[in-house]
């Protein structure tokens, strides 16, 4: 396994052996770089680049890991069918399904939702600066998929609760500011949330419908030299 870095040349070769099994998600951290590997019959997450890397935790895959090193993580039979497709042409799985969070070495998951019911996030879209809330897709219950904020790291004893946004439909996607307020692009519109508000955005009269991916992106202060 090979990691690009992004903004200066050069490749990092982390992982030398074999991967027995199909690598379905990666993750990276201060620490490592951390596998969701689907084998014959079982799916673990499998920790490398560190001392004594290995079997970090069974039966689970990883949705998706934050800046700051806190995992989303779901049980095996979320994802995994109960029949593999032999099919050369069958589409690739996708970690998703009730999600818990995971602290590395730190424990068993710990669940979003402890009172209500699951959470199932489909696709984490965007993080804050330190990855303490991520913009998820998700839906609850027999709810359709909604646009939820999900707290990742965890204060003391009482973790703070995921916060239902928006109904999405259509492309969707979202991006933070600096100021962690955030952008969110769903239904053909697009929303500004902050502190727990979403306000829609209006475009100048000739912009076309927004489609596709957002992003903030920070430019670095020019001094003169």
């Amino acid at each position: 396994m090979t990691a690009v870095q992004v903004g200066q040349p050069g490749v990092e070769t982390v992982l030398h052996d074999t991967i027995c099994g199909d690598v379905l998600s990666v993750g990276r951290t201060s620490v490592g770089y951390f596998l969701t590997v689907l084998g014959r019959d079982d799916v673990n997450v499998v920790g490398t680049g560190y001392e004594d890397a290995g079997l970090l935790l069974a039966h689970h895959g990883v949705i998706d890991v934050s800046p700051g090193g806190q995992m989303l993580v779901t049980p095996a039979t979320e994802f995994l069918p109960e029949q593999l497709s032999s099919e050369p042409d069958a589409p690739p799985l996708r970690v998703s399904g009730e999600a818990s969070r995971y602290r590395m070495f730190g424990g068993r998951p710990v669940d979003l939702l402890a009172d209500a019911a699951p959470l199932r996030i489909e696709r984490v879209l965007a993080y804050t600066d330190g990855g303490t809330r991520a913009l998820v897709i998700g839906r609850q219950g027999l709810d359709g998929d909604a646009l939820w904020e999900v707290p990742i790291g965890i204060a003391g004893s009482q973790p703070a609760l995921p916060r239902y946004v928006i109904q999405v439909r259509g492309s969707t996607a979202a991006t933070y500011a600096n100021d962690g307020t955030a952008f969110v692009l769903t239904d053909d519109r697009l929303w500004h949330l902050r502190e727990n508000r979403l306000t829609a955005l209006e475009l100048p009269d000739a912009a076309p419908s927004p489609d596709g991916p957002i992003a903030w992106i920070v430019r670095e202060p020019v001094t003169g030299l």
